[in-house]
């Protein structure tokens, strides 16, 4: 990760600009979802475990950031397509550069300088969200979409919709800060979760 930690300074000031609402690509300040945070590796790797990808899969980070899941999925997984969307126009060239910088195929793994809530996620089979609580709520219908297609789902938040309406099979993982480790119980105090869903019939 050390093109990601060479742009700290840049994704610094990014943060700021992102946290505004606005983009250059126009976003409305309604579908401002998240404010930019740069994930650490032990819960990348613990996202990309429970996407399940394999060879098949098209994945896609929404709220991509410095393009860090990107790169963790490029590397250690065989998804055939791996796609980032970022609203910031100076994270997603960001995130561009590090996908450069650390060798991998461009064909394979791009990014959208995008608008998640206007964006086409159709072609996603797994997919990442990094959003806030109340991004996720008013990110609802399009994830209620994909699960509906068949989309595999990760999320750092749980849905935010009722117990009738969340119907998609439901894993939840909890970190343990003294260990490092994730497990299926939760076993200690600290609150911090990932979430996975996938409809019933998925596989």
């Amino acid at each position: 990760f050390s093109a990601i930690m060479a742009s700290r300074a840049e994704a610094k000031a990014s943060s700021s600009h992102a946290s505004s609402g606005r983009s250059s690509v126009g976003m409305k300040r309604e579908n401002w979802l998240a404010p930019f945070v740069i994930t650490k590796p032990a819960y990348i790797k613990e996202i990309v475990s429970m996407a399940e990808i394999s060879a098949d899969d098209v994945f896609y980070d929404v709220g991509c950031g410095l393009g860090q899941v990107l790169i963790h999925v490029a590397k250690h997984t065989k998804a055939k397509k791996i796609v980032g969307i970022e609203h910031n126009k100076e994270l997603a060239k960001s995130a561009e550069e590090n996908v450069r910088k650390a060798g991998l195929d461009a064909k394979r793994v791009t990014v959208m300088h995008a608008d998640a809530m206007e964006a086409d996620l159709s072609e996603a089979s797994c997919a990442y969200l990094y959003l806030t609580i109340d991004g996720m709520i008013k990110f609802e219908p399009q994830l209620s979409k994909m699960l509906d297609n068949g989309t595999r789902v990760v999320s750092m938040w749980p849905r935010q919709c009722s117990v009738e309406d969340n119907k998609a099979e439901e894993l939840v993982r909890h970190y343990n800060p003294s260990t490092g480790v994730f497990a299926n119980e939760k076993t200690h105090s600290y609150g911090l979760k990932i979430y996975r869903w996938r409809a019933p019939c998925s596989k």
